[in-house]
C-alpha cells in the first residue's frame, strides 16, 4: 500500500510569492573577535585618543607659557587641567587592558630585563669606541634603555604587552621611543640621518644605523662620530631616569 506523498514544511504556500535570493553583493558576516583581539583593538583606540588629548593639552600649555598671553587664562588653564585628568584616566585604562593582553608581536622582556640589558650593554663600551660592534651594542643599550623607561612610566610589565601598532612597527626608532619615555633635549638627538661612506648620497634615518653596524657598510665618518656622541649623551640621560 503506497502511502500519500508528504507535504514539504519548506514549501511555499500555494499562491505565496517565491522567496527572494540573496543579493549577490551582501555582506558577509564577519566573525566575531576573540576576546585578545577586542582588548587588543580597545587598547588600539585608547591609545589613539590619549595621543590626541596629550597633543591637544601641549598646544593649551603652550598658549600659557608663550609671549603672548591669552585673553582668558584662567578657562585655557581648567582646560589643560582637564585634558590632563582624561589623560590619567586613560592610561589607567591602558595599563589594565595591558595587564589582560597575551603576548604578541615581540618577546616578552620584562621591565626589569631590559633594565639589565640596557647596564649591561653600555658596561661593554671600551674607553674609545673600537669598532661597529661596540657600536651597535651602543645603540641596543639605549633602545633597551628608552624601552625600560617607557614600560615603567606606563606600568606596562613587559614588551609583549605593548599592543601598539606603531610601537611594535617603529621597535628602532629612538625618537619616537624618546617621546614615548617623556625624554627630551638630549644633545645630538635632534640628528635625523646619516649617509654610508661609500659615497652616496643618500640619506638613511636614525633608525637604521643599527643595520648598518650589523651588516658591515661604514657609516659616513664625521655622521658616525656626531651619532655615537648624541647616543652616548642618550644612555647618560637614560641612566638618570632609572
Amino acid at each position: 500500500m503506497r502511502l500519500p506523498p508528504q507535504p514539504d514544511p519548506e514549501a511555499a504556500e500555494p499562491g505565496a510569492p517565491p522567496p527572494r535570493p540573496a543579493p549577490a553583493d551582501a555582506p558577509a558576516v564577519q566573525p566575531e573577535l576573540t576576546e585578545p583581539q577586542a582588548r587588543a583593538a580597545a587598547i588600539q583606540l585608547l591609545e589613539g585618543i590619549r595621543l590626541e588629548l596629550q597633543a591637544s593639552a601641549e598646544t593649551a600649555r603652550s598658549l600659557l607659557t608663550g609671549a603672548v598671553t591669552p585673553a582668558f587664562p584662567d578657562q585655557v588653564e581648567r582646560l589643560v587641567q582637564s585634558l590632563e585628568g582624561q589623560i590619567h584616566d586613560l592610561q589607567a585604562e591602558l595599563s589594565h587592558l595591558r595587564v589582560l593582553l597575551p603576548e604578541q608581536n615581540w618577546l616578552d622582556a620584562s621591565v626589569g630585563e631590559l633594565g639589565r640589558a640596557f647596564r649591561s650593554h653600555r658596561a661593554a663600551q671600551p674607553d674609545r669606541d673600537s669598532g661597529p660592534s661596540h657600536h651597535l651594542l651602543l645603540f641596543y643599550a639605549a633602545e633597551c634603555g628608552l624601552k625600560h623607561l617607557y614600560l615603567k612610566q606606563k606600568r606596562i610589565p613587559g614588551l609583549g604587552r605593548v599592543g601598539i601598532p606603531v610601537l611594535l612597527r617603529e621597535g628602532h626608532n629612538l625618537s619616537l621611543w624618546m617621546r614615548e619615555a617623556g625624554l627630551s633635549g638630549v644633545q645630538g638627538m635632534e640628528m635625523t640621518s646619516f649617509r654610508l661612506a661609500r659615497g652616496a648620497r643618500r640619506q638613511y634615518p636614525i633608525r637604521q644605523a643599527h643595520e648598518a653596524w650589523r651588516y658591515g657598510p661604514s657609516l659616513e665618518r664625521e655622521d658616525e662620530s656626531r651619532l655615537l656622541s648624541a647616543l652616548h649623551n642618550l644612555c647618560d640621560a637614560i641612566q638618570k631616569r632609572l
